[in-house]
């Protein structure tokens, strides 16, 4: 669908150019920012023989004019094998296969005027361990699970905070505008909503990715 001029040899390529990600960098943002240009930038390309002529096309893993033409799928618990720990977090996003955001939900009621951030703090804690970046001797989560992340998110009910794979702590922000819905169709107390309508509808989601991530 993305890509019609593709055999079957060279959607195996394409596959293995995602599926061996750790060959793209030394460390997990050099990995993530080369899978970002490939998916993103569209700088990956592979030869194959079209009308008779061999010529290298570029690969489209994404589509991100028509979001109709990609397959978006939400998991929960989606069970990921580490080398050491499994990692289960609690929601996963996937387009075409690839997972781009991890959502890790944390009960409001752990949080109250004298334990103010006890939510946000455990889930920015189990988001680490799920990227391997607590400094363990030994490995605790599955780093390769966030080869292809575009964002995380913490989720609290009355709070939705938004961060990347390099985001320390404090850079984990609420998200304010549910646009294009308007602001009186969510309840503004209720900042998870807030956080999904603005970040997670196909064509914010696929807007985001496109035009809002830096390095």
């Amino acid at each position: 669908r993305l890509n019609p001029w593709m055999s079957d040899t060279t959607v195996n390529k394409a596959a293995l150019h995602l599926e061996k990600a750790e060959l793209l960098g030394t460390d997990l943002l050099s990995i993530n920012e080369n899978v970002y240009d490939s998916i993103v930038n569209l700088r990956f390309s592979l030869e194959e023989t079209v009308n008779g002529q061999k010529s290298f096309q570029t690969v489209h893993f994404i589509d991100f004019t028509n979001p109709a033409n990609n397959e978006f799928l939400v998991v929960r618990q989606f069970k990921i094998y580490g080398a050491n720990e499994n990692v289960i977090p609690d929601i996963i996003i996937f387009i075409n296969g690839l997972p781009v955001v991890v959502l890790e939900c944390k009960s409001p009621f752990l949080e109250t005027s004298s334990t103010e951030n006890v939510g946000k703090y455990e889930a920015f804690q189990q988001l680490q361990r799920y990227m391997d970046r607590r400094g363990s001797p030994a490995p605790e989560g599955s780093e390769r699970l966030f080869y292809t992340n575009f964002f995380t998110g913490i989720l609290a009910k009355y709070h939705g905070y938004i961060g990347t794979i390099s985001s320390s702590y404090q850079q984990y922000l609420e998200w304010k505008d549910p646009y294009p819905a308007k602001a009186d169709a969510v309840d503004p107390e209720i900042g998870q909503n807030l956080l999904l309508l603005g970040t997670i509808t196909k064509t914010n989601l696929l807007d985001i990715m496109e035009n809002f991530i830096l390095y």
